[in-house]
């Protein structure tokens, strides 16, 4: 795989690429309340500006699986206003709709429709936050069959899963689109172990395989994520949902690259939330791509800063201790208020007040001080004023295992949690 592109216009496929919108975060908040849908059209906006062939989504369009009216109304006037439109849709899609949207009484795109006017489809799966209820069904299924976008990767199965690709054609390009929506961690880490995830492909060599998943990729347990090796090689691209922190540029991974959008909004705040925000300009022709980072200039500036009572310059034994602390935090973030303040005058279009996080650590002898009081001196000028800081206390002692125990340890854990999520599937199932 190359990462250039050589092709004429007609067999180019252009996709913009976003994931983890959370259309709906914080909606009551006076503040934060209109974050998400803002960023929502930012994205959409570039789509129509570029004229890319369609949109990409890669899960989690809600963040509740029971979105507000509010927000569902919302989000259906972004997406007709944006993508129902006179732009014509170059491309074909060859799959068989009756595979492809079987969880539909509408076995076609929404493009296909002649009743529809469609100009910039979307193609999204459904993430952890979209999550399919007990009838089968979540926000997103509603929105397909309004044909406002279309669901794919659905799957009903809890012992095995086939994927079937979306084949797009345009020119002399053809892309193979695999998906499907988030399963449990521990569920699909065991069902890719035992082999019973296939992908179905009739040539995976005439085709630019694109695979979008919505699941963890960083481990969090011994099975609580999806690891890179349980992708099939034959994979061009990856697109990965659910991790919130960008990668900016895709990552080769010894047979195919890995791209990782990140959030469109802050959801939490951690560090893996702060910085730069990303919607991506995917181009692809034969079995070439290129990808473009665009930076989002309507979320919310958030800044994440640990802080140390060495990095302080403040001595231990120092008299008020706490007291010459706290000041410096304060000092700490009228400076990066005043960072924001100048970031603002040139991307205008950003809300004014910034997300700030202070992470103090400290050890147990500290006295803390109050974190509401703290806060409030910066009632008005930061959003998160009630949570700007928190402490993090170093422990005292923390017990190491040798690399021998970790691993014997390991594959006792392993094997005692696989055991047991087979009883518990087993129940659930029957």
């Amino acid at each position: 795989l190359k990462y250039k592109l050589k092709m004429t216009r007609e067999s180019k496929i252009s996709i913009l690429v976003a994931t983890d919108i959370h259309l709906g975060f914080e909606e009551r908040s006076l503040i934060r309340g209109d974050d998400s849908f803002k960023t929502f059209e930012e994205v959409l906006s570039i789509a129509q500006r570029k004229k890319v062939d369609f949109i990409l989504l890669g899960g989690d369009l809600f963040h509740d699986n029971k979105p507000s009216r509010s927000t569902v109304y919302r989000c259906m006037e972004l997406i007709r206003k944006y993508c129902f439109c006179d732009h014509q849709v170059k491309f074909q899609l060859l799959s068989n709709g009756e595979v492809d949207f079987y969880h539909s009484t509408f076995k076609h795109a929404n493009f296909q429709d002649s009743h529809l006017k469609v100009g910039i489809p979307i193609f999204t799966i459904y993430g952890n936050h979209d999550d399919v209820a007990g009838n089968g069904l979540c926000a997103v299924d509603c929105f397909h069959a309004c044909g406002l976008v279309n669901l794919f990767g659905k799957h009903e199965g809890v012992e095995e899963l086939n994927v079937v690709p979306l084949i797009v054609k345009k020119g002399s390009t053809k892309l193979a689109l695999y998906g499907f929506g988030n399963v449990r961690d521990e569920r699909l880490h065991r069902m890719f172990s035992k082999g019973k995830v296939t992908f179905s492909s009739e040539d995976p060599e005439s085709c630019f395989n694109l695979f979008v998943i919505h699941q963890n990729r960083a481990q969090h347990s011994l099975s609580n994520y999806i690891p890179i090796s349980f992708i099939p090689d034959m994979m061009d691209l990856v697109i990965w949902g659910h991790e919130h922190k960008p990668l900016p540029d895709p990552e080769w991974h010894e047979k195919f690259y890995i791209m990782q959008p990140g959030s469109t909004v802050a959801t939490s705040l951690s560090d893996g939330e702060a910085g730069p925000k990303y919607c991506y300009l995917l181009h692809i022709a034969g079995k070439e791509f290129r990808s473009e980072k665009i930076e989002l200039t309507t979320n919310r500036l958030f800044y994440f800063e640990d802080i140390t009572l060495d990095n302080t310059g403040i001595p231990p034994d120092s008299a008020d201790l706490e007291k010459k602390v706290e000041k410096y935090c304060v000092e700490h973030v009228e400076s990066l208020l005043e960072k924001c303040k100048l970031t603002l005058e040139e991307e205008m279009d950003r809300p004014s007040l910034p997300l700030i996080r202070l992470r103090l650590h400290v050890n147990h002898e500290f006295k803390k001080f109050s974190v509401k009081q703290f806060g409030k001196q910066f009632v008005d000028r930061v959003a998160n004023s009630m949570d700007l800081l928190i402490f993090a206390t170093k422990r005292d002692s923390v017990s190491m295992l040798t690399t021998v125990d970790k691993k014997l340890l390991s594959a006792a854990v392993r094997k005692t949690s696989q055991d047991a999520c087979e009883r518990i599937e087993a129940v659930v199932t029957m």
